[in-house]
């Protein structure tokens, strides 16, 4: 991760912290796959170092891996613009109103790990709480639990695992897209007493 101007590749436990907070995860972050810019610091706009090249575990160390993701990516991509579609009608406008910001969506794919909680861990925080920057989210996890979302007064409520399925939070740009009609997921993970969680992320965003 540290090799990678566009925040790629493998990120170690305890590396990221949510406001102020250790997140006790570990993780692989890929995004879409673009050359590398021969000299990133001299690159303008500067969003646009957030395109870059991947990086990829050797196939004979981790066979099947990139195949396996990229086209899991591809799956998460097409069901996402549906799901922007229906969230588009429910609001009363077109299907198709939000696709001009998806000619090219900018998206992340991310496999994390979160360790046990044990007796000796200070730290019952897989990562904290907050709400995603961009439009969606899809979440598939295990078995183990530990997803929670802040309700509007406040409450925390458990977000169990269901089998076949994937957990859909809305993130900050939806709610500003929506004039605020749709809100922000706020949600954390709380790990599981010597019960370690693997989870895989989307986020689906619009074009940089």
């Amino acid at each position: 991760y540290r090799h990678s101007y566009a925040f790629r590749g493998y990120i170690s436990r305890g590396a990221e912290n949510t406001a102020g907070v250790v997140d006790e995860r570990e993780q692989v972050e890929i995004g879409d796959e673009a050359p590398a810019h021969a000299d990133p610091t001299c690159v303008r706009p500067y969003y646009e170092r957030l395109r870059g090249p991947n990086q990829w575990p050797a196939e004979e160390d981790c066979p099947g891996f990139r195949t396996e993701l990229e086209a899991f990516a591809a799956d998460m991509q097409a069901l996402s613009m549906r799901l922007t579609g229906a969230l588009a009608e429910s609001l009363g406008l077109p299907a198709t109103h939000f696709d001009p910001l998806f000619d090219e969506p900018h998206t992340q794919l991310k496999v994390c790990h979160y360790p046990a909680l044990e007796a000796a861990d200070a730290n019952a925080s897989g990562v904290g709480a907050h709400s995603d920057s961009g439009f969606l989210s899809l979440l598939l996890q295990d078995d183990a639990g530990g997803l929670q979302v802040q309700l509007a007064s406040g409450e925390w409520i458990d977000a169990p695992p269901v089998e076949g399925s994937f957990v859909v939070n809305l993130g900050e740009m939806m709610q500003l897209a929506s004039g605020g009609r749709l809100r922000a997921t706020v949600h954390r993970v709380v790990r599981a007493p010597r019960r370690a969680r693997l989870s895989v992320p989307y986020f689906f965003n619009p074009r940089l």
